[in-house]
Order: C-alpha cells, then sequence, then structure tokens
C-alpha cells in the first residue's frame, strides 16, 4: 500500500505528523441566524477521533437501543445525525447511559509483529475508521485497556489476545502463534 509506504520512508513514524493534527485541533461554535440553532464544528487529530466516535457510537447503542425519542427524523442518515447530536449531549452533561459497567470506545485490531517491531509489508492495523497514527501511539492505546479493548493477532492472523486482558504474549507465545 502506498500509504504503508509512505509511513516506512518517515523518519518519525508519523509522530510530527500528528502532532501537528494536534496543534490544529479545533471547536467552532455560533448561532445560525436564519434558523436560530446553536452549531458545532469541529477538527480532531485522529487519535481523538477514534475516542470520540467510539464513545459516540456506545453511547447511542446505550441510550436508544430500546427506543428512539419522538423528536428523531424517519430518514435513516438524519436519524443517525440526530442520535449522535443527543449522544453529545448525553457524553457532556456526564450521562454516558444507562449501564452502569463500563463500555468499550475503540477496538484496535493489531498484530504482534507490528505493535513490537513497527509497520512492515503484512502489517494489520485497523481502527474501524480510516484514520492513520503513528505506531507509539498505537502501542499506547494498545496498553489501555479501560477504554481500548487490543485485540492482537499473529501474522497469521490468529487472536493472541482479545480483550482487557493484562497479559500479554511473552518470546515464547509469539514463537508459538507466529
Amino acid at each position: 500500500m502506498v500509504r504503508g509506504e509512505v509511513r516506512r520512508i518517515s523518519a518519525d513514524d508519523g509522530v510530527d505528523r500528528l502532532a501537528g493534527q494536534r496543534r490544529a485541533t479545533s471547536l467552532r461554535t455560533w448561532v445560525d441566524r436564519e434558523s436560530g440553532m446553536w452549531c458545532v464544528r469541529g477538527e480532531f487529530d485522529p487519535e481523538t477521533g477514534v475516542v470520540l466516535d467510539g464513545r459516540l457510537r456506545n453511547t447511542v447503542e446505550a441510550l436508544f437501543r430500546e427506543a428512539v425519542p419522538d423528536t428523531c427524523p424517519t430518514d435513516p442518515l438524519l436519524k443517525q445525525h440526530h442520535l449522535r447530536a443527543l449522544a453529545l449531549v448525553a457524553l457532556s452533561a456526564g450521562q454516558p447511559g444507562r449501564s452502569g459497567r463500563a463500555r468499550v470506545d475503540v477496538s484496535l485490531v493489531i498484530d504482534i509483529d507490528t505493535l513490537a517491531s513497527g509497520e512492515h509489508d503484512g502489517s494489520i492495523i485497523d481502527l474501524g475508521l480510516p484514520l492513520e497514527l503513528p505506531i507509539e501511539t498505537l502501542r499506547r492505546m494498545a496498553c489501555c485497556a479501560e477504554a481500548i479493548v487490543p485485540i492482537i493477532v499473529a501474522a497469521d492472523g490468529i487472536a493472541l489476545i482479545s480483550g482487557a486482558s493484562r497479559e500479554w504474549p511473552t518470546a515464547s507465545s509469539v514463537e508459538r502463534y507466529g
């Protein structure tokens, strides 16, 4: 892939790009004169975007799994936009859902060789969104099992670790599976 080749050529593996994206993170609010609606527009670095997207999806699921509010549009796309807006309000009010248990915000699928040594021709990295993050950031995310469910796979795609396990693979388990 071209994206992988660009990363390999880059000496910092995308760390400088992510730092620039973090500096460019912004949120703008205004009131639309015509509709009177309060509007918000934001741009977030990919790492923050992955976390926010996961929290919104999980909050929508927690709040509206059984029923949607009567304010909900019937058009499927508009319905999703509406539910995500309501989920954002719930999150900002500290009401992440009805469930008392912790919810998974991001699923990261990564092969053990990429996690340990960096990207290679057969790297498997999937965040569920078309975003690029430096391997250093993915390593940190994979270690945070409270908000991240790491799914680390061997070169053949067999899962070595799945879920919030704190048991990381040893050299012998990597040899056995990889």
